[in-house]
């Protein structure tokens, strides 16, 4: 399944095996009505060490799976209701996305990690 032109821009670099689970989930996000937007993709080291300058929660440069092109960041949309990192977890848990992930074999950054919330986040490790 093909998403916008950013959206696509910003998987190029992605692992084939973290990305082709990635297009089965967006064609099963799609087939219960939801948008998928692709924020972030692969990073270089410059920029996730710009990311944890931002914020310190986000790993420093060779701790990301990002760099190594087995992450993303994603918002979503559906008849009004944006999935979005400041979402709560139960909303985003309602959605069924998370529960997507899974069954593709992706991890959700929303329940990934003891110490931060990131529910944008979904990788393969």
């Amino acid at each position: 399944m093909k998403l916008d032109v950013t959206s696509e821009a910003r998987l190029v670099g992605l692992k084939a095996s973290f990305l082709w689970r990635l297009r089965v989930f967006f064609a099963l996000a799609a087939a219960i009505g939801w948008k998928v937007t692709i924020t972030s993709g692969r990073r270089s080291a410059a920029q996730q060490n710009r990311l944890h300058a931002l914020d310190k929660r986000n790993p420093p440069a060779g701790g990301s799976s990002h760099e190594q092109g087995r992450a993303a960041d994603l918002n979503a949309t559906k008849a009004g209701v944006m999935l979005l990192k400041a979402t709560p977890k139960p909303v985003w848990e309602a959605s069924g996305l998370p529960f997507l992930m899974k069954l593709c074999g992706l991890r959700w950054g929303g329940s990934a990690f003891s110490t931060y919330y990131d529910p944008v986040h979904v990788d393969d490790l």
